[in-house]
């Protein structure tokens, strides 16, 4: 399954730490979704579907736990119900790749998988998998990352052609499990939120040991004695409380929810930029639309939040 992906991203490294500091700037807010049914909104999905651009939401812990609005003011709402536990297992996150939406049950220990419509749901069972909420992906491997939320900060990475096929990898050197996680031309980004920091990890290791754990099962003593670690590096921590993250044209949009803001990041000029949020409310999911507008997923009032009371935030920066 790693054969063809071996030699092309070999040599690929993550970027430098952002070292250049541009002047704040502020998000206007241009408008607000709010349709029927939703409740406690949280992972957000900007995407394509046969030149339609959608988005898909996770709702929490109750019925309709996954919705797709589309049309041009996105008021076409399907509402899906994935988790059919009562209360559901919450969805947390929703990642799309190679024609299917990717989504993390919170509490359910379960990985949906559907169409780009929201269709055709399958469920891949995930037994030791604890609390995950972010989810990224390989397109070229066609490899699915989620961190598990456990002390023991693993990654179990899904092969999308074989799901129930998992490999599980270690992160030694964080102090807490990854809350999110994002890719970028072979490289990962990894959201430690507790600690206020982005780290980097380069997708070659996560091959490396794949590979070497492929070669050691046909032995009994390979993989029972052998340590498969990866060891990120510590990249940004201009941050006050990070969470959702999204990656969009050569940019890392970062919602820093304990200071109100996105934080904004070059990959490739090594800058970043505070974007002041106009409203201090109580912001979740994060993604950026083709144009790119940003949304936020959030609570609409700053006292007595209610998860009823969520929607979809859209800001745009302040020229």
């Amino acid at each position: 399954m790693l054969s063809s992906a071996s030699s092309t991203l070999a040599e690929v490294s993550c970027p430098a730490r952002p070292t250049v500091q541009l002047k704040d700037q502020g998000l206007e807010a241009v408008g607000i979704i709010k349709p029927n049914g939703i409740v406690a909104a949280q992972g957000i999905l900007s995407y394509s579907d046969k030149s339609e651009n959608k988005i898909a939401l996770t709702t929490g812990y109750w019925d309709n736990n996954a919705t797709i609005l589309s049309g041009d003011a996105f008021d076409d709402i399907k509402h899906k119900n994935l988790s059919t536990k009562t209360p559901s297992g919450m969805i947390a996150s929703v990642f799309k790749q190679n024609g299917n939406l990717w989504w993390t049950s919170y509490r359910e220990k379960v990985v949906f998988v559907t169409d780009l419509s929201g269709e055709n749901s399958t469920s891949i069972s995930t037994p030791n998998l604890i609390g995950p909420v972010g989810l990224t992906g390989d397109p070229e491997t066609g490899l699915i990352l989620i961190p598990s939320r456990d002390k023991e900060k693993k990654i179990y990475i899904f092969d999308e052609k074989n799901p129930t096929r998992q490999f599980v990898l270690k992160l030694k050197g964080m102090n807490s499990a990854p809350y999110d996680i994002d890719f970028y031309k072979g490289c990962l980004f990894l959201v430690e939120s507790n600690e206020a920091k982005i780290w980097t990890l380069e997708m070659d290791d996560i091959l490396e040991n794949i590979r070497e754990i492929q070669e050691n099962e046909d032995s009994f003593f390979g993989n029972l004695f052998t340590s498969y670690d990866l060891k990120p590096q510590i990249w940004f921590s201009k941050l006050n409380r990070p969470q959702h993250q999204f990656i969009h044209k050569e940019m890392l949009y970062v919602m820093d929810t304990g200071d109100f803001s996105v934080i904004k990041i070059g990959l490739e000029k090594g800058s970043f930029q505070k974007l002041t949020l106009p409203i201090q409310h109580i912001f979740r999911g994060l993604t950026v639309t083709s144009e790119g507008e940003i949304m936020l997923t959030g609570f609409q009032d700053t006292e007595e939040i209610k998860e009823s009371r969520t929607a979809i935030f859209r800001m745009s920066e302040v020229n």
